[in-house]
């Protein structure tokens, strides 16, 4: 368990917090085991629990108002067997405006409810971070993702390390990325530079096999990695200048709104890039 959360437990538990960190890590479990120690229940024997409740997308793009509606309508009952309701909020970065705004009030009004937002990105309103603990999760170190890699039987822990940014749930997440990695890996490390293209199935009319939808968590990882690739296997007036345009292409990636078309465009733009010194 983080050891910010661990002192949160071991303290005060009279406030709402926010657990925040990349996609693949276990912030939600961790969630859930902080509610089930607040309410001092099992964790198979919380949803059973009638001061517990637990929401999220359910697949959806974003969180509605209505999902604050109900968090307010169990927040409005008095606690049945503990002393606080706890309420988890997975995916809580997809709620839009409106309901982090009522789930705000109801932060700030509500003395018998304990908020847990788990946000895998930065777009919770500073009002919601200035009102509860914010507790930050990290990529796993390392060494112990090649622990973890090497418990399930894992190959390729340093490339997946790399895939993953050291978030390990992405790996069951995105089990056929490897292959697309793999084989960018195969093409850069043999000098075939402009098979980037074909090794993500994106030369055909902007990219059929829609890396960029199914493995949204994998994208900038992609670049990072390309880069890492550039940098160790080429010149260094090469590294330079692909670097440069692999900066550019994160900083795009960067902005708050960035498409497919974003994306089949930048890599594009370092496939060109790497053309030129063939």
């Amino acid at each position: 368990m983080n050891t910010g959360l661990s002192l949160y437990l071991n303290g005060r538990r009279d406030s709402s917090v926010l657990l925040q960190g990349r996609k693949g890590l276990d912030i939600v479990d961790e969630a859930i085991m902080a509610a089930s120690t607040i309410l001092n229940t099992p964790i198979e024997r919380l949803d059973f629990h009638p001061d517990y409740l637990f929401m999220n997308s359910a697949g959806e793009k974003s969180i509605g108002v209505e999902t604050a509606s109900m968090i307010s309508s169990k927040a409005a009952l008095m606690p049945c067997k503990a002393d606080k309701i706890v309420v988890v909020v997975d995916e809580a970065d997809k709620m839009t405006e409106q309901c982090q705004n009522k789930l705000l009030k109801l932060i700030e009004e509500s003395t018998n409810v304990i908020v847990i937002l788990v946000a895998y990105s930065d777009t919770i309103l500073p009002t919601i971070k200035s009102r509860v603990r914010i507790i930050p999760y990290g990529p796993m170190k390392r060494t112990d993702f090649f622990e973890f890699c090497n418990l399930n039987r894992i190959d390729d822990a340093e490339l997946f390390y790399s895939i993953t940014g050291g978030c390990p749930g992405l790996i069951s997440e995105y089990p056929d990325a490897l292959g697309y990695f793999k084989s960018v890996h195969k093409d850069l490390s043999s000098g075939r530079y402009s098979n980037i293209l074909n090794s993500l199935h994106l030369v055909k009319e902007k990219d059929p096999a829609n890396f960029f939808l199914v493995y949204p968590d994998l994208v900038a990882n992609l670049f990072s990695l390309i880069e890492e690739w550039i940098c160790n296997n080429t010149a260094e007036k090469l590294s330079s200048n692909c670097s440069r345009v692999i900066f550019d292409v994160m900083s795009e990636y960067n902005k708050s709104i960035y498409t497919k078309d974003n994306f089949f465009y930048d890599i594009i733009r370092i496939n060109e890039s790497l053309q030129r010194t063939e």
